[in-house]
């Protein structure tokens, strides 16, 4: 869900609530007036493979289209947002991105703009030179906070941590659940990719890499919502006893082109593998029958058993 004070308004059909688009570059401002049609495009996904894989990291899409009186933005990074009902104090952030794609319509009196965020050059990126430098020894070890600090300062970006609990005095701890693991020098790569290194800090803290509104990257956890529990569809127990709708946000009819739906249970994960390799047993954690298998993370390379299971 969007936290955002006029996100209502924002939801309106097209053309009920005035929305005035701000695209920001260097050296220009691009307004509703240059958009065709008004129309902006944006893809945004934790996770878009067929099964979810935890550690997955994918970046967002922006498209829309201009006049050809907008200079050529290929490459450049854009500032986008809305304001919503002339609600000027607060506009909508939608993002930064970098424009990948600039290209002229058929009829030549408009370009087709396709953008992504930060996640695009940290999937992109060889990172083998950054990889040998924080770990140039055999021996080298870096907890993993110093670790995934380094490689998200390599981009320039911050980072925006999870509450993963509280201390004594009830203070929130912020973080990632296995911080604490000791990464140590377990490959010698002449290349590695982005992709590789961060859905390894992920995959082994079970959450997803995104970045957000606020250009910051994110680790997201999936939250731990239970089903709403009756009787019977028309049996709903006292107010307050159980969720009627837990985890859900309402879609009304005027949000939407068009909606389909699954109805799917997936079961609870009470059992959790890692290997490094398909034929490999590695390590077994729990006694459950939906089990999650890690498996071919570098950053569990070489480590015992007593290690996997902390």
């Amino acid at each position: 869900m969007v936290e955002y004070k006029y996100f209502d308004l924002f939801q309106h059909s097209r053309g009920s609530v005035d929305k005035e688009w701000k695209i920001e570059y260097d050296g220009g401002v691009i307004t509703n007036g240059e958009l065709f049609d008004q129309s902006i495009e944006l893809t945004e996904s934790l996770c878009s493979e067929q099964e979810l894989r935890f550690g997955c990291c994918e970046a967002s899409t922006l498209k829309f289209k201009v006049g050809n009186v907008v200079k050529p933005l290929m490459d450049q990074w854009i500032s986008v947002s809305v304001t919503v009902d002339h609600h000027q104090d607060e506009p909508l952030m939608i993002g930064r991105y970098r424009v990948v794609s600039d290209k002229p319509t058929a009829d030549r009196r408009h370009r087709e703009i396709e953008a992504y965020d930060a996640m695009y050059d940290i999937l992109n990126a060889d990172v083998a030179a950054w990889y040998n430098a924080v770990l140039p020894k055999k021996e080298s070890v870096l907890t993993l906070k110093q670790f995934r600090e380094s490689f998200i300062g390599h981009f320039g970006l911050e980072e925006t941590l999870p509450q993963i609990g509280e201390d004594s005095s009830g203070q929130p701890i912020y973080g990632l659940v296995n911080d604490d693991m000791i990464v140590e020098r377990t490959i010698e790569p002449e290349q590695i990719s982005g992709r590789d290194v961060i859905a390894a800090i992920c995959e082994i803290n079970g959450c997803f890499g995104h970045i957000g509104r606020d250009g910051k990257f994110h680790y997201i956890y999936l939250s731990q919502d239970i089903q709403g529990l009756w009787p019977a569809k028309d049996l709903y127990p006292a107010e307050n006893l159980f969720p009627v709708e837990p985890g859900t946000t309402r879609v009304g009819a005027g949000t939407y082109i068009s909606c389909k739906y699954e109805e799917l249970l997936t079961g609870e994960i009470n059992k959790l593998q890692i290997r490094q390799e398909e034929n490999d047993i590695g390590l077994i954690y729990g006694e459950g029958d939906n089990c999650y298998i890690i498996e071919d993370n570098f950053l569990v390379y070489g480590k015992s058993s007593e290690q996997l299971r902390g």
